[in-house]
């Protein structure tokens, strides 16, 4: 008799245990795809951003260049359209590591090909220059 209730037990036990581990695996895997960025970082601020995330930019085209201001993306730059703001992001440039006001820009070249585009960060305007 002994025997089969330690049988019976053993098994209750390792049932309860794959639920609760299966369960709470979900749990894990389901907050960790909802909460935690994954995609290219924002320029200025290296938050990294989701598929749906853009960073808000200008760009000026001409015959020779085309160049681009980066204002930030939805966590450091106030005026985005579709601001998520949090004040703990610090703003910086890429090239001289200073920090950014809230109205700054840096300033990029932007090639443009077929299918994809590249950016290259040239710096701030303190950086940079007025060019």
């Amino acid at each position: 008799m002994f025997p089969y209730i330690l049988v019976f037990s053993i098994l209750f036990l390792i049932i309860i245990l794959l639920f609760y581990t299966k369960g709470s695996y979900k749990e894990i895997k389901q907050v960790a795809t909802e909460q935690l960025p994954t995609g290219k970082p924002c320029p200025i601020c290296q938050w990294p951003l989701q598929k749906n995330e853009r960073v808000h930019s200008i760009i000026y085209r001409s015959k020779g260049d085309t160049i681009m201001h980066i204002y930030g993306c939805p966590y450091c730059y106030k005026e985005h359209p579709k601001t998520k703001y949090k004040e703990k992001s610090q703003r910086i440039c890429p090239s001289c590591k200073k920090e950014l006001q809230s109205k700054e820009f840096v300033i990029a070249r932007l090639f443009e090909k077929p299918g994809k585009n590249h950016v290259h960060v040239l710096g701030c305007y303190r950086c940079r220059g007025k060019r």
